[in-house]
C-alpha cells in the first residue's frame, strides 16, 4: 500500500509540475507574441499597468489582439483598440 501511495503521489506531483510549465509561452520574456520594442505593451511604464487592455482578462488572450499577433503594427493596434472602446490615449501606438 505504501508503494502505491508514493507512486500515485509522484504521478500527481509530476502532473502538477507539467501543468504549471504548460502555461509558459514561447513568446518573448514578457509573454507577448508581438515583441516590437515600439509597441505600447512593451513600454516598461505600461507593461504591468492593470488598466491596460493587454492585461484585461477579457482581451489579453484574444487571438485577434495585436499583442498576440507577431506582425501587427501601429494601424492594426490602434484599430483594435478603437473597436474595443479603449479610450485612454496612452495605450494607443504613437504614429
Amino acid at each position: 500500500m505504501g508503494f502505491a501511495f508514493r507512486a500515485t503521489l509522484g504521478t500527481v506531483l509530476l502532473a502538477l509540475t507539467l501543468a504549471s510549465d504548460s502555461g509558459a509561452q514561447d513568446a518573448g520574456e514578457d509573454g507577448f507574441e508581438n515583441s516590437d520594442v515600439m509597441a505600447p505593451w512593451n513600454d516598461p511604464l505600461l507593461q504591468d499597468d492593470f488598466m491596460a487592455p493587454w492585461n484585461d482578462p477579457l482581451l489579453q488572450d484574444d487571438f485577434m489582439a495585436p499583442w498576440n499577433d507577431p506582425i501587427a503594427g501601429p494601424d492594426d493596434t490602434n484599430e483594435y483598440l478603437r473597436e474595443n472602446d479603449v479610450r485612454d490615449g496612452e495605450y494607443y501606438w504613437d504614429e
